[in-house]
């Protein structure tokens, strides 16, 4: 019975330690989110940040509006915290998400305390926000990208019809802030 228990609990521990060294998933130094080898499938297919009309000289500050596509709908929810959740677009088409800032800062907005994500052109002119997660052991989400004069509203889901839309504002920085080279 002992020994039943402790092979079990071998092959588990095999299977685990096995499963993390197949995982796309690692961090920078500062804690950012990066892929190791899923991020050169888009990295040259990405476009200008201003070839959409984003401000590559601002970062951009989600407000707390949401549109619900099932429900036709905005809501406004009164922020609880005052932590905040920022993108910062380079030429090259990339942006850093940060999410859980106290304020928008030079230290705060370090591409290496960011998640790597790369703006592509999609099919019939649409634009998408390939954003990097962990989950699955480590994935691209396909968000579409929309611009309206200084806000950038962004999708979350992928069934049309049932999407909830979130809106960054863009919120001017000075210039030195944003000149940063990327780390991949």
């Amino acid at each position: 019975m002992v020994k039943r228990f402790c092979f079990l609990i071998l092959i588990t521990l095999f299977f685990n330690a096995c499963g993390s060294f197949l995982c796309d998933y690692t961090r920078t130094s500062q804690g950012g989110l990066r892929s190791k080898k899923l991020y050169k499938k888009y990295s040259k297919k990405t476009v200008d940040p201003s070839e959409m009309g984003i401000d590559v000289n601002s970062a951009y500050k989600m407000i707390s509006k949401k549109y619900y596509e099932n429900k036709k709908s905005v809501t406004y929810k009164n922020p609880s915290s005052k932590k905040q959740a920022v993108l910062v677009f380079t030429k090259d088409g990339r942006h850093y998400s940060f999410f859980g800032l106290n304020s928008i800062t030079k230290k705060q907005i370090n591409p290496l305390k960011g998640n790597l994500n790369y703006l592509i052109k999609g099919k019939k002119d649409k634009y998408h926000s390939m954003s990097y997660s962990p989950i699955n052991c480590g994935s691209f989400s396909k968000n579409e990208i929309k611009i309206i004069r200084d806000t950038i509203m962004i999708s979350a889901g992928s069934n049309k019809g049932h999407r909830i839309w979130y809106y960054y504002v863009k919120h001017k920085v000075p210039k030195e802030w944003l000149d940063f080279k990327s780390d991949i």
